[in-house]
């Protein structure tokens, strides 16, 4: 008897959680969303087969044709009134197996590839003589304190209340999780190469453990992380699979981010499924950006996304293995298009020499560590660094590095020897071509980072 491949792709999940600033919103629909996973496990029966159920990506071998085409008329009607703003693409792959095999994946991305092409039309379609709620220019369903919402944010509002029912003490506004300077973070992490490795799992080993044990993984390590890190001002929006999202207090940003890729790879080692196919665990690489708590949290997710692509491109350049790494960047103007512009207008310097302040990416296992950068941001924070002339240093190196250099001689010569030693111990273990009274190698400097990581956050081990 045939078996049926199904595959699920859930789009607008991104949308449909970060539309608003409205942190009770964003937990709301980052809860409905987690929901949809056991909404997909009702239409599985025990000769089914769920390959992946994560992240907005659904894959399950289905016993019969009926199954296949019962939850093809279904899901996407159920999951469209449950969530207002998501579109659901689908497609099903008869195949010759228990397993699929690569053709027959490859086969199922191409059909979900022309169902996404498909435009949809969304539920909350409305006529110009509708009432629009102020915010979202939708349809509106219902009065909340007095002003019109439509009905996407009364599911995220429901959800939320539920979700509050749970844990009394949640935030319910990002100025709750912000610093004292007003910064949040939003940071994205995704897994590497797990595209490259599910056909070779799904050939030789067991694709649904697989699944169930590298979600568990990423929870586990998020678990892990969020213990280490004494700020507990963290909320988790999207974990599952090998992403995650959550927005953080600015000052425990990079010690949290640190702290989860260890445990990711650490978490990942457990997996009896990698070892099947010879393969010790897997890498994330992961971007942060860091905004204040008023800008568009949108927005914010889009530069943490594309700072993570920047890593992941940047670490397979390195190594094939795609190490472990994290860019970091503080948005400080209001127009962000997209990181490239912001490097040739921020970060690239005019003056009599080439120099960047865009040092690159940190690692988790390899140089530069963000470990050790982290731990020179604790150093620049301390009350005798020289941070406040390091900064002027920056300011002068944008308009000529001859005075720079010269600035740069005044500044050793000032410091107190004690944090002199301290900081260049700590330095050359970063990189050990670099000094106080050397900040630039192969035309880049990492003092801009620094600078940025200590003017816009407190101590990282403060507690709140």
């Amino acid at each position: 008897m045939s078996k049926y491949l199904y595959g699920a792709s859930i789009q607008g999940i991104q949308e449909f959680i970060f539309e608003t600033n409205k942190l009770k919103e964003i937990i709301g629909a980052s809860e409905i969303v987690k929901s949809i996973k056991e909404d997909v496990e009702r239409y599985v029966e025990k000769d089914d087969n769920i390959l992946l159920n994560a992240a907005g990506n659904v894959k399950i071998v289905f016993a019969s044709k009926e199954r296949a085409e019962k939850i093809v008329y279904e899901f996407t009607k159920k999951i469209s009134q449950k969530a207002y703003g998501i579109t659901i693409s689908q497609a099903v792959v008869q195949i010759k197996g228990d397993i699929p095999d690569e053709d027959e994946f490859f086969l199922l991305e191409q059909r979900l590839q022309v169902q996404r092409n498909i435009p949809q039309i969304p539920l909350d379609y409305f006529f110009s003589i509708m009432e629009k709620s102020p915010r979202t220019a939708k349809a509106a369903y219902t009065l909340t304190d007095g002003k019109p919402v439509d009905y996407g944010t009364y599911q995220k509002l429901r959800a939320f209340e539920d979700e509050k029912k749970k844990d009394p003490g949640i935030k319910t506004d990002l100025s709750q999780l912000s610093n004292s300077k007003n910064k949040i973070a939003v940071i994205h992490a995704d897994g590497n190469s797990l595209g490259k490795i599910v056909p070779v799992i799904a050939e030789k080993s067991d694709l649904s453990a697989f699944s169930e044990n590298l979600n568990t993984a990423t929870e586990d390590a998020f678990k892990r992380a969020q213990s280490v890190v004494k700020n507990k001002k963290i909320r988790k929006i999207i974990l599952g699979g090998d992403d995650m999202t959550c927005i953080v207090d600015a000052d425990c940003a990079m010690e949290f981010i640190y702290e989860y890729l260890k445990a990711f790879e650490e978490e990942t080692s457990k997996i009896k499924q990698l070892k099947d196919i010879g393969k010790e665990n897997l890498t994330a690489c992961a971007g942060v950006a860091i905004v204040n708590e008023k800008y568009p949290v949108y927005y914010a997710l889009g530069l943490a996304e594309e700072l993570c692509s920047i890593a992941k491109t940047e670490s397979k350049a390195v190594d094939e293995s795609a190490p472990s790494s994290v860019k970091f960047y503080n948005l400080q103007s209001g127009n962000f298009q997209n990181f490239e512009l912001l490097k040739q207008n921020e970060l690239s310097v005019k003056s009599d020499e080439e120099i960047s302040f865009d040092y690159g990416v940190y690692y988790i296992n390899r140089k530069p560590k963000l470990e050790d950068f982290n731990k020179l941001c604790d150093v620049l924070n301390e009350e005798n660094s020289p941070k406040t002339k390091l900064r002027e240093w920056l300011k002068t190196l944008s308009e000529s590095k001859k005075l720079a250099d010269l600035e740069l001689i005044r500044i050793n010569e000032m410091t107190e020897r004690e944090w002199k030693e301290k900081f260049n111990g700590l330095i050359k273990n970063f990189d050990e071509r670099l000094s106080l009274e050397n900040l630039i190698v192969e035309g880049k400097t990492p003092v801009y980072d620094l600078i940025q990581i200590v003017s816009n956050t407190t101590r990282r081990n403060d507690d709140n």
